[in-house]
């Protein structure tokens, strides 16, 4: 073992540790929508950091090479389960979830499978030796062409998650412009990492440092999921009955987006089929665009007895409700 190998390796072991310790805490949450996705996403970071580590501080080719096929069995799994864990903790429709899963899942199970297959089909790497000429032996490949493929559609769901995941950062009103570029800025820093690493841009090559990027991954779900509990915005008894609830409920955030909707909102404006999560309130009841008196209502005190405001659902028909 080279002393430099083992600096190298450390960070990524730290890494590794706090991944799967995400994926513990998590158990404890695991009824909660997307806790599954979100931890298998945990452990697969944790895996690949823990892969790489194993790979920089070994210095046989067999053994080198069997930690590469480690991280590549980890390395698609964990863009994939973790927009699945965005579009889960978003309640999509079910429908809409049956047919994005096997899209998500379809390309990185191919893509472990020709890695664990790629003696015989060589489509991730056509050759793979070992060179010691830097002081720290590194593998030396020769990509394939289902690495390029496999690699810009990695990036497509890295982009995608990106998205997703800036959409519930900034549903959460108490996240300030900083904090949620620096959350965004944490999960996207993989894939500018990655792209110096894969165009030769790399000034610390041999070292690949894509997974040390994760760390800040790891750092900043861990800061965002524990900090501000993104689960409890779903609780069990709020499952248990506000779903059930005959009356209509629209939860609001200070910025007008809907942040919730139960069953019998669905029903009194006819979105049963709709996904209208994270979209603001004007565009889900354009005909009662002025939140103006509902505001005034909130802001001010209460005394005596409640007060209630008057606004049109819908425009083409009329309903008296409580």
């Amino acid at each position: 073992m080279y002393l430099p190998a083992t600096y190298y390796a450390l960070p990524l072991f730290i890494g590794s540790a706090i991944s799967i310790a995400l994926v513990f805490l998590t158990w404890q949450r695991r009824q909660e929508s997307g806790a599954f996705a979100f931890m298998v996403s945990m452990f697969a970071l944790g895996i690949w950091s823990l892969g790489h580590a194993n790979e920089i501080v070994t210095v046989e080719l067999a053994t080198k090479i069997f930690w590469h096929k480690i991280e590549y069995t980890a390395i698609p799994l964990v863009p994939a389960f973790w927009t699945l864990f965005l579009l889960q903790h978003e309640k999509r429709p079910a429908r809409f979830m049956r047919i994005v899963t096997p899209l998500l899942l379809l390309e990185p199970c191919l893509f472990i499978f020709f890695t664990w297959t790629n003696d015989h089909y060589h489509l991730l790497w056509t050759n793979i030796a070992l060179n010691t000429d830097t002081g720290l032996p590194h593998l030396v490949i020769s990509r394939g062409i289902g690495f390029y493929v496999h690699t810009v559609c990695n990036y497509l769901v890295m982009l995608i998650a990106a998205s997703l995941f800036l959409r519930m950062l900034w549903r959460n009103s108490s996240l300030s412009g900083l904090q949620v570029a620096l959350c965004v800025l944490a999960l996207l820093s993989p894939v500018f990492v990655n792209i110096f690493y894969v165009f030769g841009l790399n000034s610390l090559f041999p070292v690949d440092l894509t997974p040390f990027s994760l760390i800040s991954i790891g750092m900043a779900i861990a800061w965002f999921a524990f900090r501000f509990q993104f689960w409890e915005i779903l609780p069990d008894a709020r499952n248990a009955i506000v779903e059930s609830m005959n009356d209509g409920v629209i939860v609001l955030n200070k910025k007008n987006v809907v942040i919730d909707i139960n069953p019998s909102a669905r029903r009194l404006l006819g979105l049963l089929n709709e996904g209208i999560l994270g979209s603001p309130i004007a565009e889900v009841m354009p005909s009662w665009s002025d939140l103006h008196h509902l505001h005034v209502l909130l802001d001010s005190p209460i005394v005596g007895q409640p007060r209630s405001i008057e606004l049109m659902l819908l425009s083409d028909q009329t309903r008296y409700l409580d």
